[in-house]
């Protein structure tokens, strides 16, 4: 039980650094470390356009699923996301399985169906719910 605890411990520090790391890109890039580093990976107010063909977002998706499931792979903003909700989903299933025994495969499959709901509601609200409608 100590060890779960620790490892769910030790993600939800992560989480937090992960999310440290997304406020400081988001919030105070050009006055953090990060300046200095490829700024079409690491400024969010460039890399977000890393999605797309030639940076175009009328041109579409850059590569399969790059708006979508791949996201994290091109920027880093989306890539500390991704680590931070993936520590998130793991801190749940550790607790979780202090008080369920399941099979490991049980758990990884409860782990994946987490991300789906969570996208699930994701999509819901930013793609179909709160979007303005272009003028007719």
């Amino acid at each position: 039980m100590m060890i779960k605890l620790s490892i769910a411990l030790f993600f939800w520090v992560l989480a937090g650094f992960c999310k440290g790391i997304m406020d400081t890109l988001q919030f105070h890039y050009a006055k953090s470390s990060f300046a200095d580093r490829d700024p079409l990976f690491w400024n969010p107010k460039e890399s977000w356009k890393n999605k797309y063909k030639n940076g175009d977002p009328d041109q579409g998706p850059k590569f399969p699923l790059s708006t979508t499931w791949l996201v994290f792979l091109t920027d880093a903003w989306h890539l500390f996301q991704a680590v931070m909700l993936a520590g998130y989903r793991t801190v749940l299933v550790l607790l979780a399985s202090l008080f369920f025994e399941l099979d490991l495969w049980i758990w990884a499959g409860i782990w994946i169906g987490l991300s789906l709901v969570f996208s699930s509601g994701f999509h819901l609200s930013y793609t179909l719910l709160f979007k303005r409608k272009a003028p007719h």
